[in-house]
């Protein structure tokens, strides 16, 4: 039997999703609901999808195996708590929640559910990410010194990213997320124990901004690690001027180090400790952000009954580090992440 997915809202996120679910499980019944019948229909008709709803109540009372919450991320949390008693399995689209409080709220019962639960991180799933842990795992570098991971852009503000009520952080809130779960996947692959590797993070953010966005345009964020490592993370909406070269993460050991761009595009490794390069990652051609790779894994998991493959306690962590770099922004003061669970 066809799998049933009923995508929760119009925007841009879920006409992605339907792209990503034709090019991967054409045989997927896909359906939208909006609390705009109009909108709804119109969704429907032009992506020829296989039914609308013009409620989120109407939407729930009918037969789901899969909801996808792609609405803007000050709806997530109610939407979550309604739908988690429906069984349906859970994909939630990132930023997941508004702030680390929604999270801790609805906890018990995401635990309760994490068979059927996880957030749409699709960076996690990228083949680079994967490249890269293999890399780290394959070769002798030793201990870590220093990870980086550089993710700078000029961005629009459209649809509702222009919008301070429904995006009161900012850009690491909306779109840094992806590049914290980069991070993080790094380090982790050197952590003892993940849950409690971020000892404190300190972050900053430049006065001068370039474009309109609400909040935060630029952040640096700055972590040490229990496995020794320092870490950082640089994100940006407001920087028109670079060259993707030189604006390489690193991933530095004692031993070795690798070199990237954080969109897939060019890898250099240099195993040992001679300053020369002694491979070449090559650049990723398909599935680049990892979506086609994220729906296959979550559409297996929810067709076998098995656990997500990014699991809710790795999601936790990403939103503990965020809230704890927003504290540290906001006091000026080094700040310790939420512990999983806390």
């Amino acid at each position: 039997m066809s799998v049933r997915v009923c995508l929760y809202g119009t925007g841009q996120a879920s006409a992605h999703h339907v792209e990503v679910l034709r090019a991967v499980a054409p045989e997927v019944a896909i359906s939208v609901a909006s609390r705009d019948r109009a909108k709804a229909d119109a969704f429907r008709a032009a992506h020829a999808l296989a039914g609308a709803f013009g409620s989120y109540d109407d939407a729930m009372a009918a037969p789901t195996d899969v909801a996808v919450i792609a609405t803007p991320p000050s709806t997530h949390a109610d939407l979550v708590g309604r739908l988690l008693p429906t069984g349906a399995h859970l994909l939630v689209e990132k930023p997941a929640f508004g702030d680390l409080g929604e999270l801790q709220r609805l906890w018990p019962d995401l635990v309760a559910a994490r068979d059927r639960v996880m957030i749409g991180e699709n960076q996690h799933f990228a083949p680079q990410a994967a490249t890269l842990r293999d890399t780290l795992r394959r070769e002798s570098f030793g201990r870590p010194i220093l990870i980086q991971v550089n993710r700078m852009i000029h961005s629009p503000l459209r649809t509702w990213r222009a919008d301070p009520v429904e995006m009161p952080w900012g850009a690491l809130h909306e779109a840094g997320v992806h590049w914290i779960r980069r991070l993080l996947h790094l380090t982790e692959t050197f952590a003892d124990d993940a849950d409690t590797d971020v000892l404190h993070v300190d972050a900053l953010s430049p006065a001068t901004r370039t474009t309109e966005t609400p909040g935060d345009e630029t952040m640096v964020v700055l972590a040490q690690h229990a496995s020794g490592a320092l870490s950082q993370l640089t994100h940006s909406w407001g920087i028109a001027h670079r060259t993707g070269f030189f604006d390489l993460s690193k991933v530095v050991c004692e031993n070795g180090a690798i070199y990237f761009d954080a969109r897939g595009r060019i890898g250099i490794v240099f195993a040992g400790r001679r300053g020369r390069p002694s491979g070449v990652l090559a650049p990723v051609r398909k599935d680049r952000n990892g979506y086609e790779a994220m729906w296959r894994s979550f559409l297996g998991s929810a067709r076998q009954g098995t656990l997500p493959e990014l699991t809710l306690e790795e999601s936790f962590r990403d939103f503990a580090y965020l809230d704890a770099a927003y504290r540290s922004q906001r006091s000026g003061r080094r700040e310790v992440p939420v512990r999983v669970g806390d």
